[in-house]
């Protein structure tokens, strides 16, 4: 009976332990199964958010050679477009500069041909051996023949009377000649000025249809010219 007793005591003390036991394991099962998620979950997120990060990051990277390339393509179509348009500026200008050089260049080569036919032409007369019927005329109409022909050189010469309130110049040079007719009216002065780009095959009968011309005109402008005055006057 004894025995007995002491038997189911140790049954009873096995139980308990084993009761313990597996509580025990039990909990600690739990406990770890609860860290295990928790990790796993921060695991998830920190696998997540790398991912994100990385993603991101790729899509910065794509991003900006996607723009520097778009930029480097607009900055060359630029570059491009101007030199089409230079290109384009430059076929119309160099033969506009060309065609201006080439007239340029004529008219310096006509010019120097011009004085050297003045320098022939006045080797053996001044100008008013040549120009001597338009001197005169002036001569005449302005001073009543009591004027003075002056040759200054052989290409510059007045027609003058001392004391008197006009004076007619000429200068001939490059087969034009150049007449310039000063009038003075109560000090106030009007200048004349009449050019003949062909003067030196000029004939004797031209130059009288000169002369008629030039006084026609200058008596209109110094009418003109004599009641301004007046009118400033009153």
């Amino acid at each position: 009976m004894r025995l007995y007793s002491s038997e189911l005591v140790i049954v009873y003390s096995n139980s308990f332990l084993f009761f313990l036991y597996y509580n025990l394991r039990f909990s600690n099962l739990k406990e770890l199964r609860n860290r295990l998620q928790d990790l796993d979950s921060t695991s998830t997120n920190t696998v997540d958010n790398d991912a994100i990060n990385d993603s991101i990051a790729a899509w910065d990277s794509i991003n900006s050679v996607v723009v520097e390339k778009v930029e480097n393509k607009t900055i060359k179509e630029i570059q491009v477009s101007k030199t089409n348009n230079i290109s384009t500026y430059m076929i119309y200008i160099i033969p506009i500069i060309v065609v201006v050089i080439f007239f340029i260049v004529k008219k310096i080569m006509q010019y120097n041909k011009e004085l050297k036919l003045d320098k022939e032409e006045l080797m053996n007369q001044n100008i008013y051996d040549k120009f001597k019927v338009l001197m005169d005329g002036f001569n005449s109409y302005c001073f009543n023949d009591t004027g003075k022909v002056n040759v200054l050189d052989d290409k510059n010469a007045n027609v003058y009377k001392e004391g008197s309130n006009q004076i007619v110049m000429f200068l001939y040079n490059a087969g034009m000649l150049t007449v310039v007719w000063k009038y003075k009216y109560f000090e106030k002065e009007m200048v004349y000025e009449r050019s003949f780009p062909d003067a030196r095959n000029a004939t004797e009968i031209g130059l009288k249809s000169a002369l008629e011309i030039m006084t026609e005109e200058f008596k209109e402008r110094l009418d003109e010219h004599k009641a301004k005055i007046l009118n400033d006057l009153l």
